[in-house]
């Protein structure tokens, strides 16, 4: 009888898709960790930070809600109530678009872009310290993945490590 550890592996892709995916999933938790930390005492969860980071990239009239429910990769109904927390809290307000009212633009409040400010020079000495700690072993691998992806053929043909027929 085998054990687990004789079978044969599997034969491996040639793109290191997986590798890349599963190292920047364990840099994106990380770094998410490390940003609830550093904006909980400021009274936001991570999304709200972002909300208000992707709100106040925008030009006028503000970014449509669709786009921030996107930028954050959750529901519009998710991405709306934590927008209407941010509103209530008086961080961000919303503009109706005229030609459809059910479309909205949002931007960062004056309190909500002092707070963006504040949340900056916290994650600015985060960046500072704990990227340069960590490049050599976070961030190095996905960019040599990142490098190694770009430059494989773009030839379709090949498909999980093989040739197609």
């Amino acid at each position: 009888m085998n054990s687990p550890g004789d079978q044969p592996k599997a034969p491996l892709s040639l793109a290191p898709w997986p590798q890349l995916m599963r190292a920047w999933g364990a840099w994106e938790r990380t770094v998410r960790q490390d940003w609830r930390q550093l904006v909980a005492p400021f009274g936001l969860s991570d999304q709200q930070w972002l909300l208000l980071w992707f709100a106040g990239e925008a030009t006028a009239p503000g970014r449509p809600q669709t786009d921030l429910a996107d930028d954050l990769n959750v529901s519009p109904a998710q991405a709306c109530l934590l927008l209407e927390d941010l509103r209530q809290r008086a961080l961000m307000s919303a503009t109706r678009c005229p030609p459809d009212r059910r479309r909205q633009y949002w931007q960062p409040t004056a309190a909500g872009r002092e707070l963006l400010l504040a949340c900056d020079e916290q994650l600015r000495r985060w960046q500072t310290e704990r990227l340069a700690a960590d490049s050599a072993a976070s961030i190095d691998p996905i960019c040599r993945l990142l490098a190694t992806i770009t430059s494989l053929p773009s030839d379709s043909s090949l498909t999980h490590g093989k040739e197609a027929a």
